[in-house]
């Protein structure tokens, strides 16, 4: 009887190790096919992380190519920053400053300077957007200093070109011929900070310099600060309308 008692037991023990065996290995593979899934889904999230960093890297070399080789790209990106700016103050277009305004010359010529700035009392001041980046980006890419030397000298001329070129269009005498008393001065508007900054740090006369010629060479923070004194203008001349 204790030969077949312990028989009985042991068979039971074989069987339930075996049921244990079984859900051992079920419960395995299922560990083992999740984390099959799980890493699959991740290879293809990693997948597309890697496609979308390609595409980015891409985009970027395009559009940091297209800016250094296209004066046309350049300009519109120029204006873009320049509308961005105005769309994020509290001016309104076409009762604060309008775009794109046609203004004749003293033989007739088109100009259509970027923008121009309305104030109180009928008085306006125009902003352009001029681009120095070439030379720019050919500094920061320098490998030695002799390149450097060169690039940042390209760079100077660009800008002092470009406010001469500015000052050569008088706008403010062509706008001044139907409203007087207007502020005696253009904004050159240059949209890269750095480039910018790069420019009076390697030569500080060129903004005292611009500034004889009638032109303020503004940065996008030094535009921000100015739209928002002309807001407050505003604000303050309808304030003193409503009291009066």
């Amino acid at each position: 009887r204790d030969l077949v008692r312990s028989r009985g037991l042991g068979d039971v023990y074989k069987r339930q190790f075996r049921d244990n065996i079984v859900e051992f290995r079920e419960r395995v593979e299922k560990i083992y096919s999740s984390e099959n899934e799980q890493r699959g889904a991740l290879r293809n999230e990693l997948e597309r992380l890697m496609e979308l960093n390609r595409r980015i890297t891409t985009e970027t070399t395009n559009l940091t190519n297209a800016l250094k080789g296209n004066s046309k790209v350049q300009g519109d990106w120029g204006e873009m920053i320049l509308e961005t700016i105005l769309d994020n103050s509290n001016l309104i277009r076409g009762v604060h400053y309008d775009t794109q305004l046609n203004i004749k010359d003293e033989a007739g010529n088109n100009l259509r300077p970027d923008v121009v700035l309305y104030l109180p009392e009928g008085k306006r001041i125009v902003i352009d957007s001029k681009v120095s980046l070439t030379a720019y980006v050919a500094y920061t890419e320098s490998a030695t200093p002799e390149e450097a030397s060169r690039a940042v000298k390209d760079h100077l001329r660009s800008v002092r070109a470009h406010v001469d070129e500015l000052s050569g269009k008088c706008y403010q005498a062509l706008l001044d011929r139907t409203r007087s008393e207007s502020p005696d001065f253009v904004i050159m508007f240059v949209p890269n900070e750095p480039a910018f900054l790069a420019a009076l740090q390697n030569d500080p006369s060129i903004w005292s310099d611009a500034y004889d010629k009638k032109v303020i060479v503004s940065s996008p923070t030094n535009l921000f600060a100015l739209l928002k004194l002309v807001a407050d203008l505003w604000k303050y001349n309808d304030q003193d309308k409503n009291t009066k």
